[in-house]
């Protein structure tokens, strides 16, 4: 849970998913609620393509995204056809959680 509500909420400093305006989170981001939900998170940048941010993420932060539907009606309510998501195994760190959260941020700066 707590690494969940890093991402959404940032820690330290570093903006969480939620705090970025160029963000939208789809699904649940209510921190009070982060017990209801598994660690994935779906999202999109505003003006820039699924497939830009997964490529910078990758290239700037070695963080391994993917964007499509996964098969899933999960995003028919969202009437999007992709999303970027991320998931959490137990094995990841609140430094990784920054690296991704820098690395978003710093892809939003630069593309206005």
């Amino acid at each position: 849970v707590e690494l969940s509500k890093a991402v959404l909420a940032g820690f330290d400093g570093i903006k969480g998913l939620r705090d970025m305006p160029k963000v939208k989170v789809y699904g649940l981001t209510d921190l009070n609620r982060l017990k209801e939900r598994d660690p994935t998170f779906a999202f999109k940048v505003k003006n820039m393509s699924d497939d830009e941010i997964v490529n910078r993420l990758w290239t700037e932060g070695g963080i391994a995204t993917r964007t499509e539907n996964y098969y899933s009606r999960a995003v028919e309510p969202y009437n999007q056809q992709r999303m970027i998501r991320i998931s959490l195994v137990h094995y990841n760190t609140s430094e990784e959680i920054g690296v991704f959260l820098k690395t978003l941020m710093q892809a939003c700066r630069i593309n206005g």
